[in-house]
C-alpha cells in the first residue's frame, strides 16, 4: 500500500486539530503530500460582513483562508512535508469523497468526536457517511487519543480466502512506520477456523513471525473477544476491513443493543475490501476482511 497523497478534512476545532499530529507525522513518515481540506458552509459572522460593507461569503473565504494558511505554516514546521491547502462548499459527507477522487488520495485522516470505534463508525456519524461514498483506506482518530507512534496494529480478520493480498498491503505500510501487525481471529467453530488452517500455515510461510503475529481468540460473541483483547493488549490501532453489507455491518446490526456502551478511545484504520489499496491486487481485484 503505496501512500502518497493524505487528505486531511478540518474544521479547525480541537478534534482536527488533534487528528492532524497524526496525519503530519504519518505524511512525514511515508514521505507523502497532506492536504488540508476545509468545506465551507455557513458564512462567518463580523460587523463587517452584519453591516453589509463586505459579502458574506467573501468575509468567509478570508477567514478560512488565513486559517487554513496558519494551519500550513504549522505542518510544514513541525513535520516538514508538503502541504497545500483546498476550499470547497457543500455537506462534508459528499465533498471529503469528491475532493479524494479528485486529489487521487491515497488515505483519508479524519478526527472523531467522542469516544469512537468499530461499534461507532455504523452509527450513522460523518465517517460512516464517507466510508459509504469512497472506498479508499480512511484513518479515524477519536478526540480522546492523544498523539503516539502507531506501533502495535491489530488486525481483526474472518480469515477470507484473500488474506494474502490484505496483509501485503498492510506490511508495506507498517515498514516505514516501525509498526508490527498482529492478526486476530475469534474462533467461533473451532471446526471452521480448522478448515481455513491453510490460510494461516500460508502466512507464516510467507511473512515469517518477524513482523506478523497471531492470535486466535476463542469465543462465541466476536466483539466481546475483541474488546477483551483491546483491553488487555492494547494495541495501538485496530485495523478492519469494510465490505458492502458485510460481516461486520450485519455483525454491528445484530448486536448493537448489547454492546451499544462499550466504545474504543484508539485510532482506527479502516480499508474497503473493493479498495485498490493492495500493492499486489489487480485493479478492481477483492482483498479479504472482517
Amino acid at each position: 500500500m503505496q501512500i502518497r497523497t493524505i487528505l486531511f478534512p478540518t474544521d479547525f476545532s480541537d478534534i482536527a486539530s488533534n487528528a492532524l499530529d497524526f496525519a503530519g507525522s504519518w505524511a512525514g513518515r511515508l514521505d507523502a503530500e497532506l492536504i488540508l481540506l476545509h468545506v465551507q458552509g455557513n458564512a462567518y459572522g463580523s460587523p463587517a460582513a452584519e453591516a453589509g460593507s463586505i459579502p458574506l461569503d467573501t468575509v468567509n473565504t478570508r477567514l478560512i483562508n488565513a486559517k487554513l494558511e496558519s494551519l500550513l505554516q504549522d505542518v510544514t514546521t513541525r513535520f516538514g512535508v508538503r502541504t497545500r491547502t483546498h476550499i470547497e462548499e457543500g455537506q462534508p459527507g459528499d465533498v471529503i469523497p469528491k475532493v479524494a477522487r479528485e486529489t487521487a488520495t491515497d488515505l483519508i485522516v479524519m478526527g472523531s468526536a467522542g469516544a469512537s470505534g468499530y461499534r461507532q463508525l455504523f452509527g450513522g456519524n460523518l465517517a460512516t457517511k464517507v466510508m459509504a461514498e469512497t472506498r479508499y483506506p480512511i484513518l479515524i482518530i477519536p478526540q480522546e487519543a492523544e498523539y503516539e507512534p502507531l506501533r502495535h496494529w491489530a488486525y481483526a480478520s474472518d480469515l477470507g480466502g484473500r488474506e494474502e493480498l490484505l496483509v501485503d498491503a498492510l506490511l508495506q505500510l507498517a515498514g516505514p512506520l516501525e509498526a508490527r501487525v498482529e492478526l486476530l481471529h475469534v474462533q467461533k467453530d473451532p471446526e471452521v477456523t480448522k478448515s481455513k488452517g491453510y490460510i494461516l500455515e500460508n502466512l507464516r510461510q510467507r511473512y515469517g513471525d518477524a513482523n506478523l503475529s497471531y492470535q486466535l481468540l476463542p469465543g462465541t460473541h466476536v466483539l466481546q473477544e475483541i474488546d477483551h483483547y483491546v483491553e488487555q493488549k492494547q494495541p495501538d490501532l485496530l485495523v478492519m476491513v469494510r465490505h458492502d453489507h458485510s460481516f461486520w455491518d450485519r455483525l454491528f446490526n445484530r448486536d448493537k443493543v448489547a454492546y451499544s456502551a462499550t466504545r474504543t478511545n484508539f485510532p482506527m484504520l479502516v480499508l474497503h475490501a473493493q479498495g485498490e489499496w493492495g500493492s499486489s491486487a489487480a485493479p478492481g481485484q477483492a482483498a479479504a476482511g472482517v
